[in-house]
């Protein structure tokens, strides 16, 4: 999608340029507010270069959007496991993810929680089932 089409779903006044610094570099990225009053954006959209700025990722902070088997923001790895084959679970720079191929989706799950020694030590299956997402990435 481009970020013109981005523009036609979303209004320019309820979105804010912003930089990411991912993966040891500046990103450009659109943080996306669907209520005008709201403090932390509903979507992050990151941007990049293919004869034109396009989205190529979005990060979704937002319980109202759902996937096709109703897993949102707060859905647990319980959740994710009974409605999709999990692909690949691994840490990264930032999160713990749980990657859906099937719909393109990772899924970042809060193990902040998890007890010492659990889960820490890049042993997923002492993630617990109740680690709930805290956001979905869209790629």
């Amino acid at each position: 999608m481009s970020v013109d089409a981005l523009y036609t779903e979303y209004k320019r006044e309820l979105t804010r340029l912003v930089d990411l610094y991912l993966e040891g570099t500046f990103s450009p990225a659109l943080e996306i507010y669907l209520d005008k009053n709201q403090k932390n954006p509903s979507l992050i959209a990151e941007i990049g270069w293919q004869n034109n700025w396009v989205i190529y990722r979005i990060r979704v902070y937002d319980k109202r959007f759902k996937t096709d088997r109703n897993i949102d923001v707060g859905s647990t790895l319980s959740d994710i496991r009974k409605a999709y084959k999990i692909d690949r679970m691994d840490f990264t720079e930032e999160d713990f993810l749980v990657r859906v191929e099937e719909i393109g989706m990772s899924f970042a799950l809060d193990i902040n929680d998890v007890p010492p020694g659990r889960g820490k030590n890049r042993n997923q299956s002492m993630i617990p089932d109740n680690a709930k997402v805290i956001y979905v990435i869209i790629n």
